[in-house]
């Protein structure tokens, strides 16, 4: 009636992005109870991990076989910015030199029905001490921006924010002769 997985880990690497980028998570921690395939039946589960920058990864909440579905908790905190900016360079000019992210919600999860019901709930984005540099010179500072109690319903193709909030952004934004601006590529 336990499975339980402790001390694993995960080597990525992705030859797809400059550098390579490469990412070691450890320690891998997954705890799953009274797992059953009887039909509407769920079993708890809990899932932590930690990558080697710093961020933590926290996932608990239901699952069931029969059919497929799970609900719960995700919290992702202090994922480091410039670890992960090689997804997000090709967006815009600059380089992120620091900043951290956290992320969080209630989710849910079933192939229940005839299409798969997925939902997000209580959604909450925090990015804090965002910093964006180019040839040594600071382009955006942005202390703090929280987007908070976002829902978002795959069935419904929706996703409602119900608030944003900044504070302290600066950004040095130039329209260069040819039209272009400097913050973009």
């Amino acid at each position: 009636e336990l499975l339980t997985v402790e001390g694993g880990s995960v080597a990525f690497t992705d030859e797809t992005r400059p550098g390579p980028f490469k990412a070691k998570i450890t320690p891998i921690k997954f705890d799953l109870t009274q797992l059953t395939t009887r039909p509407d039946k769920h079993s708890p589960y809990a899932f932590t991990a930690s990558d080697d920058a710093g961020m933590k990864l926290s996932w608990s909440g239901r699952v069931a076989v029969h059919p497929p579905a799970s609900s719960g908790t995700l919290k992702i905190e202090g994922v480091s910015l410039p670890k992960y900016a090689a997804y997000v360079s090709e967006f815009f000019a600059g380089e992120i030199s620091q900043g951290t992210v956290n992320v969080s919600g209630q989710y849910g999860f079933s192939l229940a029905g005839k299409n798969p019901a997925v939902t997000l709930t209580n959604g909450l984005v925090q990015v804090r001490n965002l910093k964006v540099t180019a040839k040594e010179e600071t382009l955006v500072t942005l202390p703090m921006v929280d987007v908070r109690s976002i829902v978002a319903s795959l069935e419904d193709k929706s996703i409602r924010v119900a608030e944003v909030a900044t504070s302290g952004l600066e950004a040095k934004v130039v329209r260069e002769k040819d039209g272009s601006i400097n913050l973009l590529n």
